[in-house]
């Protein structure tokens, strides 16, 4: 079970940048439990008006007992807009800590549909498959405010 919260801000209409946290619970016990605090910027380019592109480039920290470590992470993605309401999306993540030593390595690929439930709210489904350190399929839904 991974459960997470992100802050962000608009800056520019090509530019967004956040602050997020995560926890996974696993199964395997407390010692494969990790946190992560990570902080980026997200890069936008609007092709037309259903298609954008982003980048996204960000940093963060990794706790694990015993294990902790920084990491970076590049993730470019592509987003369709079908109509005002619904949207699709895919990306990849790439991340890999900066001391080739913890050998954390790893690769998501991610699909996801968006449905607008008002001008600032935003409910998304998405399905992701992480291949590297640990190898996981996984469903998820999210809830975004914007204020």
């Amino acid at each position: 079970n991974t459960y997470g919260m992100k802050f962000g801000k608009h800056v520019a209409p090509w530019l967004d940048l956040s602050v997020s946290t995560r926890v996974k619970d696993t199964t395997e016990g407390v010692e494969s439990n990790d946190t992560r605090l990570e902080a980026g910027a997200k890069f936008k380019h609007k092709i037309n008006q259903r298609w954008t592109s982003s980048l996204y480039l960000g940093s963060g920290d990794k706790y694990v007992k015993n294990d902790n470590h920084s990491y970076w992470v590049v993730t470019p993605g592509v987003k369709y807009k079908i109509n005002d309401k619904w949207s699709i999306g895919t990306s990849v993540r790439f991340r890999d800590s900066y001391d080739t030593d913890n050998q954390q390595q790893d690769t998501t690929y991610a699909a996801k549909v968006g449905y607008k439930i008002a001008d600032d709210t935003t409910l998304d489904f998405r399905y992701r498959i992480k291949r590297g350190d640990s190898d996981y399929n996984a469903w998820g839904f999210g809830l975004n405010f914007e204020f």
